[in-house]
């Protein structure tokens, strides 16, 4: 099925070896870096593994007998087509989410057998993007398949398939505060317990080299190290990792969310304060079960008991306000009303686009939650719990880690009194909770103080975020995002 000798062309000042198979053509990848025509560093997608090229033009100098490199094995049919789907549907969201911009970011999971991965091709709009444009790379000596050239940013995507086995997808954009932070050659450190969920202290930033490199992928690889799974890259943007599509998008958001909170935090001229090394590795083990927690529950069969059904549907539409008036992103926030007996909490890890009524969770006073086989309450519950113990008043609560609010919590300082609307929140400032474990009652307790056992409807949370309260969803809302919409 296939022509043995492998024969070049030189296209723009890039070599690319092919070999002819019938309506198919399979090229190999080089992972070293390749002077263009005009001396710059350019992308290299498409050329000739280095390594094999050099060891040919040693033989010829030294007159040894050379020997034909192994033909590539046959070309897979266009397979994985869902898979494929979901690649071009992931990278179409990404887009909608404002995580990326036209075709600058990347896109690529795993195969089910580990062969390999997919990659959006290079220059492809993603609003147009077919099946057949996603590409198909082998991790077994770097084949690709087809007429479009895999992503200019390949080689990271290779390299982290590589290097780390429990990567299933990965991401690679240029999210703007992301980006604003790489340009000034900053990582994100420990201002947020959040940060722990990129597998460390901080979310580093890379070395800058120039894009579609190998110097580029192993500068990445040095920042990611054994535990990261998050890093900016200096000068570019981001790249992240994680087990599904899914879940890398939600980690690329992170990670924007959290650049997005440090930059306003720094834009304060103020200093954020950082938490010790100790509370960020307790951080990494509970964030990383959660994760686990979290994906088990997003696939979970539900059947909970669908016992105040117009309830939970108002906990989803507060949920999905919340994400409409940018007061949280992905699945940070929470919402609850309450009920007869106890309250209506929305779950942990269910994307709020994806809420249904049996997704939502039944908690009791004393704390025992009745969600389905599976599905477990949003992580601060016990938050909650304790604002409906304090505040006879409380139909509705709101947690979630809007910008500013989480900028200024960063700093552990309170909203004073500059402005008289400081008094919707019940008193003469929106005190700041001091900072505590998110899955811990300490949390709840430090939260209660600021509240002043209940007389007050708000408080911001050191390190992690704010919390309110009122009578109705409308105007809770309307206390936790301001007064740009009517209480109803």
């Amino acid at each position: 099925q296939f022509c043995p000798k492998l024969s070049a062309r030189e296209e723009d000042g890039v070599c690319v070896c092919q070999a002819a198979v019938g309506p198919m053509s399979c090229f190999r990848l080089s992972r070293c870096s390749r002077r263009s025509r005009s001396g710059a560093e350019s992308p290299t997608a498409g050329t000739p593994l280095a390594k094999h090229v050099a060891r040919d033009e040693e033989s010829e100098e030294s007159g040894s007998e050379t020997h034909e490199p192994a033909p590539p094995p046959p070309p897979p049919p266009i397979s994985h087509a869902e898979l494929r789907q979901e690649v071009i549907d992931t990278c179409r969201k990404m887009n909608r989410l404002g995580i990326n911009q036209g075709t600058s970011g990347n896109l690529s999971c795993r195969v089910p057998d580990g062969s390999g991965f997919l990659i959006t091709a290079s220059g492809v709009a993603y609003d147009s993007m077919t099946v057949e444009q996603v590409v198909y790379i082998s991790l077994d000596g770097g084949y690709y398949y087809g007429a479009f050239l895999p992503s200019s940013e390949w080689r990271m995507h290779y390299d982290v398939y590589m290097q780390r086995p429990d990567a299933r997808a990965v991401l690679h954009a240029h999210p703007t505060h992301c980006t604003a932070l790489a340009a000034q050659r900053r990582g994100i450190p420990a201002f947020h317990y959040m940060v722990a969920v990129a597998g460390g202290k901080e979310i580093p930033c890379a070395e800058y080299a120039s894009f579609g490199t190998q110097e580029l992928s192993d500068a990445m690889l040095k920042s990611l190290g054994p535990l990261h799974n998050s890093v900016l890259l200096a000068n570019h943007g981001m790249v992240c990792f994680s087990g599904s599509l899914q879940e890398a998008l939600w980690l690329a958001c992170e990670t924007e969310c959290l650049a997005r909170q440090y930059v306003l935090s720094l834009s304060t001229g103020g200093t954020p304060t950082l938490l010790p090394d100790e509370e960020m590795d307790t951080l990494a083990t509970q964030l990383s079960a959660m994760r686990r927690r979290a994906v088990e529950a997003s696939s979970a069969k539900v059947e909970a008991s669908l016992k105040f059904l117009q309830e939970r549907r108002s906990v989803i539409e507060t949920c999905q306000t919340m994400v409409q008036m940018d007061i949280t992103t992905g699945l940070s926030g929470s919402a609850s009303c309450r009920v007869e007996g106890g309250f209506l909490i929305s779950p942990l890890g269910v994307p709020f686009e994806r809420l249904s009524p049996e997704h939502i969770v039944f908690v009791d006073a004393a704390g025992a939650a009745d969600g389905g086989e599976g599905v477990p309450p949003a992580s601060e519950w016990r938050l909650h719990r304790d604002v409906y113990r304090i505040a006879p008043d409380a139909a509705t609560v709101i947690h979630c880690r809007s910008a500013y609010c989480t900028a200024l919590a960063a700093q552990r300082r309170c909203i004073p009194s500059f402005h008289y609307m400081v008094g919707v929140a019940g008193d003469k400032e929106v005190s700041c909770a001091d900072y505590a474990n998110f899955d811990s009652d300490d949390l709840g307790a430090g939260m209660m103080e600021a509240m002043r056992g209940g007389a007050r409807k708000a408080a911001l949370l050191a390190n992690h975020g704010m919390i309110c309260w009122h009578i109705s969803p409308g105007k809770t809302l309307w206390l936790g995002e301001g007064d740009s919409i009517p209480p109803r």
